[in-house]
């Protein structure tokens, strides 16, 4: 099943929440068009029930990833390096996570970004190594962060290694219509937020 989310009339927000309720529903979260494809791939080919969470039709999004990108379902793409806060975003957003991850990098803050295509199942591994290696961690989605990836992320690190948090996200607010980058204003899901929240944690890690 595809699912199409932000573009330029309308925001969903409560879907991942609402679907990660679903017992043995892979939700595969793909954030451009090369691994749309691939997603696309992979969820014919896998043995049980998947949806994919994709942007508004007509959207246009840049493209991460070459064409010999491998996709595989449950693990997270390592977009950019660091160890001194990890930022872990899915969809249309890590395209943003990666500006901000490069324009941190020129202000000698090295940012790891996880590119976590799977919401579910997560990959664990991926995300409590980043916890305890960078100590600090910043998610972002274009979704409720109420039971969204961020909730799900805060749920997992808070039980194996728990770091200061941020949750990029929209709050607990109904969606609304508007162009992308207006939505993204509106709701504080542009790059300018994502930049602010990774030097909240940091202050945090700071102590």
């Amino acid at each position: 099943m595809i699912w199409g989310d932000i573009g330029p009339s309308h925001l969903a927000v409560e879907d991942l929440a609402a679907l990660r309720a679903i017992p043995n529903l892979t939700i595969l979260s793909p954030s451009d068009a090369v691994s749309t494809e691939k997603a696309t791939i992979a969820a014919a080919e896998y043995i049980g029930p998947v949806i994919i969470r994709l942007p508004f039709i007509n959207a246009n999004y840049p493209t991460l990833y070459r064409d010999d990108f491998t996709y595989e379902i449950g693990k997270a793409f390592h977009l950019h390096p660091g160890d001194d806060v990890a930022i872990i975003a899915t969809g249309i957003l890590v395209s943003d996570a990666l500006d901000v991850a490069e324009k941190l990098e020129r202000d000698g803050i090295h940012a790891r970004l996880l590119d976590m295509q799977t919401v579910k199942p997560l990959d664990e591994a991926a995300i409590v190594a980043a916890a305890r290696e960078t100590g600090a961690v910043v998610t972002v989605e274009d979704g409720s962060i109420v039971g969204g990836l961020g909730g799900a992320i805060a749920e997992l690190i808070s039980e194996t290694h728990p770091v200061p948090l941020r949750r990029i996200g929209v709050q607990d607010q109904f969606g609304e219509s508007g162009k992308g980058e207006e939505i993204k204003e509106h709701y504080g899901l542009s790059a300018e937020c994502i930049a602010h929240a990774v030097h909240e944690v940091l202050r945090a890690k700071k102590g």
